[in-house]
């Protein structure tokens, strides 16, 4: 059985001592979470408080029908018809993305 002194490598001379690192410090990085949370609250308050949005005739005019028809054929039916056709193509483009690099085009100029 071995005791723990001789388990434990020597520490030779050419070697330095352990290094008693310190972790470090970055204020810079409060003092920007303070400042964007400062802006997001302004922003906020704007979006909130300010007169020129004009809110009740915002959500009237979004209520429209031509609003919302819009919405529904320009945003919804354009994902899901990208959806949709990106699936299909991915097979069509297979064989030119996995072209081997042992054979690549030799293009002439003659």
């Amino acid at each position: 059985m071995t005791t723990t002194a001789e388990a434990r490598p020597a520490v030779s001379d050419d070697r330095p001592g352990l290094i008693h690192a310190k972790p470090v410090r970055h204020p810079g990085r409060w003092v920007a979470i303070a400042v964007i949370a400062v802006l997001a609250l302004m922003f906020l308050n704007m979006l909130i408080f300010n007169p020129a949005f004009n809110w009740p005739l915002v959500f009237q005019a979004m209520n429209q029908s031509p609003v919302i028809e819009g919405f529904w054929k320009g945003t919804i039916l354009v994902t899901i018809l990208s959806m949709i056709f990106q699936s299909k193509g991915t097979p069509i483009d297979k064989p030119a993305v996995n072209r081997t690099p042992s054979a690549p085009m030799i293009v002439s100029s003659t």
